[in-house]
């Protein structure tokens, strides 16, 4: 019987206590998060790298409001590229974005950056900021506007590295609103001198300590989170089966190409594809058929054996040999009664009504025919 591992159960319980730690720094509503830029002028100041990977943000994709449970989830494959996980919720919204609207359901990307807000006049003016954020180091989560603004500038030969600590920039973002939130715009400048994070070089270092681990914040799913993200994939799927079906549509399979560990399921698929085109033809079949005018129905009529033809030296009075009416074939075609004599049919048998007529497929005779005679050595002819 296994036995319960207690360090691993213990470093799992430091992990959440250092993660509810960092999302409150301290007192009560002190939050680690400037999630909305307040509105007219802000100072803030870049800080530095949190880890040797070097980037500036993390950027964090979401599906926000997802039916049939407003449900939000993490685009794993966007947010935790390296990783190389799948998106389950794409994947759905793929399969599905010509048949209903799913425009609003697709990630997106918010950006989350470590910031410093300075204990500026300009922030100190700004009524809408918590002065419980000056001097504080904040995660900013900016606008695509903005953060594209930032990027642009830090891509700029002539500027540099304005995260650096000493020879750095400052920047302001400006917040202007109107009459709807489409009004609403950001202007980022840097600040016209470089100048270092704080003029005390303890307190800078004390700053820079204070810098949020962002892959800590948002750590990579677990196993057990992952199958949550496929459960609500799995519900989301359903909802939008559903709205196909209302709309009078058929819903489509899953047309994602199974990877080289899922062999059988490619396999499946292609047997269903095959499956599927061979109903197309039997069903295109029988509409052909439906289609097709119904040949008339014969007329009964009376079985009688049909004379050979008159050898020499008969009475040409004698009336001659007479055609029996059968049913016909589209492979056969009829024959008049003065052709030349060049077959050498099988037969087979057709029923009309409640009498059978045995014919020659050849020349549509009755069965014995004159050829049919010929060949079996039962008819004389002579020159």
């Amino acid at each position: 019987m296994a036995k319960l591992n207690l360090n691993k159960i213990k470093a799992k319980a430091e992990e959440i206590k250092e993660r509810d730690k960092a999302r409150k720094e301290g007192g009560k509503g002190d939050s680690a998060f400037l999630n909305k830029i307040p509105t007219g002028v802000i100072e803030v100041r870049l800080l530095p790298p949190w880890s040797d990977a070097g980037e500036l943000a993390k950027e964090i994709s979401t599906h926000f409001k997802l039916p049939p449970g407003n449900s939000t989830v993490v685009d794993l494959a966007a947010t935790h590229p390296r990783l190389g996980l799948d998106n389950p919720i794409g994947e759905v919204l793929e399969d599905f974005k010509d048949d209903v609207d799913v425009s609003r359901l697709w990630s997106k990307a918010t950006p989350k950056i470590n910031v410093y807000i300075p204990d500026s006049d300009i922030n100190q003016d700004n009524e809408e900021l918590s002065q419980e954020a000056l001097g504080k180091v904040k995660i900013l989560s900016p606008s695509t506007g903005v953060y594209n603004q930032i990027v642009s500038m830090i891509s700029s030969p002539r500027i540099g590295d304005i995260t650096d600590p000493d020879e750095g920039f400052n920047l302001t973002i400006e917040k202007t609103t109107g009459a709807s939130w489409q009004d609403t715009r950001y202007k980022v400048q840097l600040c016209p001198r470089p100048c270092a994070i704080h003029e005390d070089p303890d307190e800078q270092e004390r700053i820079l300590e204070k810098t949020w681990d962002l892959d800590k914040m948002f750590p990579a799913p677990d196993d057990a989170k992952i199958a949550e993200i496929h459960l609500v994939a799995a519900a989301l799927r359903k909802h939008l089966e559903k709205q196909v079906r209302q709309l009078g549509g058929t819903p489509k399979r899953r047309t994602r190409v199974a990877k080289e560990d899922e062999p059988e399921e490619e396999e499946e698929l292609e047997e269903e594809e095959l499956e599927e085109e061979e109903l197309e033809e039997v069903e295109e079949e029988e509409e052909e058929e439906e289609e097709a005018p119904k040949p008339e129905a014969k007329k009964k009529a009376k079985k009688k054996r049909v004379t050979p033809p008159l050898a020499l030296g008969e009475d040409e009075e004698t009336p001659p040999q007479s055609k029996k009416k059968l049913p016909t074939t589209s492979s056969t075609k009829k024959k008049s009664a003065t052709s030349k004599p060049d077959c050498y049919g099988d037969s087979d048998t057709y029923k009309v009504t409640d009498e059978q007529y045995e014919v020659c497929n050849a020349c549509i005779w009755e069965v014995p025919c004159m050829q049919q005679q010929k060949k079996a050595g039962t008819f004389s002819y002579e020159e």
